[in-house]
């Protein structure tokens, strides 16, 4: 379990190694962008998966037993995810926002990242719309084989999920409401509308590299009109 501390931060680090010293801890003294930051972890890998979670995210008990489950009957796939939904203790507006973020109206085929599964739901094939770094699964020789573009200020992910589909168009991807994971929203307007702001311009990013589908261009017209 690798912990990447971005900059210089003596409270939390000491936190990390009092509360769990199991941790592998990763410390960048000078803060980097999220891609370079998380490809600093690519030289200590050895597992064949590795797994993705914000510090905000909140695994329920039985996440990594369903990923087994479902990678055992699946060995085809290479890339998993779920839904990343609200905690019933949030604020409010972060309630609301989640809530309103898991319909179709409002983020369109992205909607299932935020929807929690219901009772019998099924998995689907899926993509970066429907999957988010957030809470991911992917082969680790995938991760080392591009990593993350260190040049991109946001939605650096999509940049790489394209890179992998142009090498290997073969490759399979789901989406199980099993992998599940609470995810912190943010708590007022102002929160919620700079990291549209951030996703847009990370997406107007990838545009300009040539790699965009649809999808992309909701959040840029977002940034656009703000």
């Amino acid at each position: 379990l690798f912990v990447i501390l971005n900059g210089e931060d003596a409270e939390t680090e000491h936190g990390i190694r009092d509360q769990f010293p199991y941790v592998e801890l990763l410390l960048l003294h000078a803060a980097r962008r999220l891609g370079s930051a998380r490809n600093a972890v690519i030289p200590f890998l050895y597992s064949k998966w590795i797994c993705f979670f914000d510090d905000d995210i909140e695994v329920h008990f039985s996440f990594f037993a369903s990923f087994q489950k479902l990678q055992r009957d699946r060995s085809d796939v290479a890339i998993w995810g779920g839904p990343n939904v609200n905690n019933d203790n949030e604020p409010w507006f972060a309630k609301t926002s989640g809530e309103v973020l898991g319909r179709p109206w409002a983020s369109g085929f992205s909607y299932r990242r935020y929807r929690r599964g219901k009772k019998g739901e099924m998995g689907c094939d899926a993509s970066d719309v429907e999957l988010t770094l957030c809470n991911l699964l992917m082969r680790t020789a995938l991760f080392a084989e591009f990593g993350f573009d260190e040049s991109l200020k946001g939605a650096e992910e999509n940049f790489l999920w394209s890179q992998i589909q142009r090498h290997h168009p073969d490759l399979k991807t789901r989406w199980e409401p099993a992998l599940w994971a609470y995810h912190k929203r943010r708590e007022t307007l102002s929160a919620f509308t700079q990291q549209i702001y951030k996703f847009g311009f990370g997406r107007g990013e990838n545009i300009r590299r040539g790699s965009s589908h649809f999808f992309q261009w909701i959040p840029l017209l977002l940034l656009i009109t703000m």
